[in-house]
């Protein structure tokens, strides 16, 4: 046990004090920070001012003021401005450039009375596009105005058709035990727990076999066997860089948590909707639904057990990626450089694709034999267990979901110990599947 210590030691500070380590656990905040700094800016960048002109044969968009002047109903924004028309669109298309207007909205005659006509056509003649947001605003203000026109001409009351629209369902979602369940939550933990295990297994057990080559390939593996068996060499490897992952998962989480904190703050300052859209989202937004959204997150949050959750994650955790680094340790033995690694690392990758698939369709029906066996099966459980745990799972499954997932872990591991302790000084030989099944069977 000294033994694997001090491989396990060595390779943690090693690898944390390299400069490379260093570097990417600050860049993943700063480009962090920076994505969502530019993802700011871009929302508040209005774009070049251009002047639209409307040509509007149905009053839907224009009306007469007392002073003889036409007023259009959408408001300007800061980087678009309306002027409406009353000249034949002929002679605007003509002469709408040389007097410096962008383009022009085009509202052709349109049988507003037909009851079974409901699809109409707008038209935008201009060089360049109009752009889907200003595109949007204008398709909305017409529909109102249709359906206005057509609530008038049957005579029914606007207001109470207005608020038909304020309907809205309550869908509550109980456990046996009368727990509120919000789905969409435990969808986000669930999907989010297993993308994130995905991740981790994938670029820390690829490390593990990337570590292994360079050593085999620089001889210095050699020196170390002198004084250590294969298996303390192998396991010292795979638990060393393990820590390492968490210590720089840990530190990057940190200073996301912090930096989305801060700039959040600093940000919600600059932010700010034209008055006309604050007012109209306003209205659109009903906040008793969002209410009622909110507070049965709010219930499902506290129903969910965090203590068991976060022991579940870091339990499937190590042992999906230990399950994993230690296959990936195998295939960094047999091999010398990286293009030989495809075809072998292509057995390994095959089970987390797959089951990163099937967490997909889980977190959709947890409690289906889909979820059930895949949650069970030791190299998918890793994914699928974490991805089940907040829409609720029996004691029973989860117990034997672990048992089985460290007697995984040990037959993985047995498995991974035969072939490295013969790949690890084999040089010169290309590998294949059929070769490393043999070694198996060696008694050396």
């Amino acid at each position: 046990m000294k033994k694997i210590w001090l491989v396990i030691k060595r390779e943690y500070l090693t690898r944390v004090k390299k400069k490379s380590f260093i570097f990417t656990t600050l860049l993943v905040p700063i480009g962090f920070i920076l994505m969502s700094g530019i993802q700011i800016w871009l929302i508040t960048l209005d774009g070049d001012s251009k002047n639209i002109l409307i040509k509007d044969e149905n009053n839907l968009l224009v009306e007469m003021e007392k002073d003889g002047r036409m007023r259009v109903k959408i408001p300007d924004t800061e980087s678009i401005h309306y002027q409406a028309s009353q000249e034949p669109i002929e002679e605007l298309l003509a002469t709408y450039k040389e007097d410096g207007y962008a383009g022009i909205l085009h509202l052709p005659p349109m049988n507003l009375q037909d009851k079974n006509k409901f699809n109409f056509r707008v038209n935008y003649r201009a060089d360049k596009p109009l752009g889907p947001k200003a595109g949007i605003k204008i398709k909305q203000k017409i529909k109102q105005e249709i359906r206005k026109q057509r609530i008038e001409a049957e005579k029914m009351d606007q207001q109470f058709l207005k608020d038909l629209e304020k309907i809205r369902v309550d869908f509550n979602e109980k456990s046996e035990a009368g727990n509120v369940v919000s789905s969409s939550l435990s969808y986000v933990l669930g999907f989010g727990m297993g993308f994130l295990m995905y991740m981790i297994i994938m670029i820390y057990g690829t490390m593990v076999m990337k570590g292994i080559m360079e050593e085999k390939t620089s001889r210095i593996v050699e020196v170390m066997l002198s004084s250590l068996r294969p298996f303390q060499l192998m396991i010292g490897k795979i638990i060393g860089i393990g820590a390492v992952g968490l210590t720089q998962l840990s530190i990057i989480g940190i200073f996301v948590l912090a930096l989305n904190m801060i700039f959040g703050l600093l940000a919600s300052g600059y932010i700010e909707l034209p008055v006309g859209e604050a007012e109209t989202m306003a209205q659109d937004i009903d906040m008793d639904m969002v209410q009622g959204q909110v507070q049965a997150a709010f219930e499902t949050i506290s129903n969910i057990n965090i203590p068991l959750l976060i022991f579940a994650f870091l339990f499937y955790f190590l042992g999906g990626y230990l399950i994993y680094a230690a296959l990936f340790a195998a295939v960094g033995s047999a091999i010398d450089d990286d293009s030989e690694s495809q075809i072998l690392v292509l057995p390994i990758t095959i089970p987390i694709i797959i089951s990163f698939f099937i967490m997909i369709v889980v977190v959709d029906q947890p409690d289906s034999s889909l979820a059930f066996w895949s949650s069970m099966f030791p190299l998918s459980s890793p994914l699928i267990m974490p991805a089940r745990m907040p829409f609720g799972v029996p004691a029973w499954q989860l117990i034997l979901s672990m048992a089985l997932l460290v007697g995984g872990f040990i037959f993985t591991t047995w498995v991974a110990a035969k072939i490295y302790r013969t790949g690890i000084l084999m040089y010169g030989k290309k590998i294949s599947i059929k070769e490393l099944g043999k070694w198996l069977f060696y008694k050396n």
